[in-house]
């Protein structure tokens, strides 16, 4: 009996393991996402061709924007940001207002499956130098999130789960 059990719950592992990966690079891919959007809406993000070749100083741009989007004044702000979960919810808070707001939306009061397609569009919308980037990383970093034809955002996204902290 003790076996029998034992063979079932190895079973289950194994069958928990991939969802569990699964659900990490997904969450890696909103990240991402959020990332992008955020530091291109809201920290005035550009796509410089010379990037392509200089990955260093395209992270740094980028970083930098995200921490504008966010209203953090530097790097260190944003660290210590992540031991204050309040503080930390109340800048995407207000983050997800502005960003809203801009495509004439009330973060608050609008319905999640709505803002989940003004954020499809926003991330469509992003210049393709950032699109090949984030396709690029989505590939590399999480390889069995599934991304549909004609689309740049995970399959497995939707109103329920897209936001980053809500």
């Amino acid at each position: 009996m003790r076996r029998t059990n034992l063979i079932r719950r190895l079973e289950s592992l194994e069958k928990e393991y991939p969802a569990r990966e699964r659900k990490d690079s997904l969450g890696l891919a909103r990240n991402l996402l959020w990332r992008v959007v955020f530091a291109y809406y809201l920290g005035d993000l550009k796509w410089d061709e010379r990037w392509e070749e200089e990955e260093e100083e395209q992270l740094d741009e980028h970083s930098g924007a995200f921490l504008r989007a966010l209203k953090y004044p530097s790097d260190l702000a944003w660290r210590e940001a992540m031991n204050d979960m309040q503080s930390l919810v109340s800048h995407f808070q207000d983050a997800y207002n502005r960003l809203f707001a801009k495509v004439g939306l009330d973060f608050a009061n609008t319905p999640r499956t709505v803002l989940f397609d003004a954020f499809v569009r926003m991330v469509d919308d992003l210049p393709d130098g950032w699109l090949n980037w984030l396709r690029s990383r989505l590939q590399n970093w999480c390889s069995d999130v599934e991304i549909a034809a004609g689309s740049n955002v995970p399959r497995q996204l939707s109103g329920d789960n897209f936001l980053e902290i809500a």
